[in-house]
């Protein structure tokens, strides 16, 4: 359930971390330690908090509601910091003015061999704007190929992800499908070097953020439908995304998500741009024998606690506004 006073304490801490270390980024394991409540109870009650601390939005609609003399430290905070850099920009300024005229200087008395006349003078100045001109090109260039490298390093992003895209229209029915494998390794690795299952979850919300960008690239145009594999450890994704077929032309993202509270699942899916159509699909196996079979072949790494909190699952219902829910049985060995 959640509790006033312990949000109210989550603000407070959120606002003076801002407030002590302008720019950088609380996280969520620090904030549940400082505000004495578990990830878990985070992630349930308190998720809307989660932008904020991380700085992705303003800290302006944190300060309804909270102390006045904490508001204006953190507004004197910013006006500091305001000032610092202006400061640092008139200092900069003033010595890049002086290195010009310094430049400027010595280049014509090495042109100038005796009198300097004022053809020589505007040849020089005609000089120095053809290397500006020259030098906003290389910078126009230069942003090209930024932009560029980025799509490059996207498309290998991508790639490394499992994202891939299936033209096959015999194949997989009648429209493209693309997908958005979440990738555990490192959370695994964090959580058999520490034994720490909260190594574990970091690494996890990290694998969910970059899928979350993937699947936000991938959705760009509304037209497209999103396709989520409910991961309850039960049966191996890969296979259900082979054997799924699109139900019409339109473009189908099919992503794989271990999260088993509904709020955060809403919450995932709220932040994504606007889709024709978002549908769930939840694996079951009938016995826990034949769970407990398919986790020791094919998901032996897991920890036990991801494992409970896959068991105890919040249930989905159509009433969340997800326009299908489907449970599907699964056979030993899928």
């Amino acid at each position: 359930m959640r509790n006033n006073k312990t949000h109210e304490r989550l603000v407070q801490l959120i606002i003076e971390h801002h407030t002590e270390s302008p720019g950088t980024s609380l996280g969520v394991k620090m904030l549940s330690v400082r505000a004495g409540i578990s990830r878990q109870a985070f992630h349930r009650y308190y998720g809307d908090l989660k932008d904020y601390a991380s700085g992705a939005k303003p800290l302006a609609d944190l300060l309804s509601g909270t102390g006045t003399l904490l508001a204006y430290e953190l507004i004197n905070q910013n006006q500091v910091t305001i000032q610092n850099l202006q400061d640092q920009l008139k200092l900069v300024e003033s010595k890049h003015e002086k290195k010009m005229q310094e430049a400027l200087k010595n280049h014509i008395t090495t042109l100038m061999i005796g009198d300097i006349t004022a053809h020589a003078a505007n040849d020089v100045r005609a000089n120095l704007e053809r290397q500006s001109l020259y030098a906003n090109e290389m910078k126009v260039q230069n942003n090209q190929l930024e932009l560029e490298l980025s799509r490059a390093k996207l498309a290998l992003e991508n790639e490394r992800l499992g994202i891939n895209g299936s033209k096959d229209g015999a194949a997989t029915g009648s429209g493209p499908k693309f997908k958005v494998d979440l990738d555990l390794t490192a959370a695994i690795k964090a959580y058999a070097s520490s034994g720490e299952i909260d190594d574990f979850y970091d690494e996890k919300d990290r694998a969910l953020e970059i899928a979350y960008k993937s699947i936000k690239a991938l959705a760009a145009d509304s037209g497209c439908s999103i396709i989520i594999f409910a991961e309850r450890y039960v049966s191996r994704f890969s296979i259900f995304f082979d054997s799924f077929k699109p139900s019409d032309s339109s473009k189908h993202i099919i992503v794989r998500l271990p999260i088993f509270d509904k709020k955060m699942l809403s919450t995932f899916i709220s932040k994504l741009p606007p889709t024709k159509k978002v549908s769930v699909h939840i694996p079951y196996m009938l016995s826990d024998k034949e769970t407990s079979g398919q986790r020791k072949f094919f998901f032996s790494n897991i920890p036990s606690q991801e494992l409970g909190q896959a068991d105890n699952a919040d249930l989905i219902s159509i009433a969340h506004g997800y326009e299908e829910v489907r449970h599907f049985k699964v056979r030993q060995g899928d």
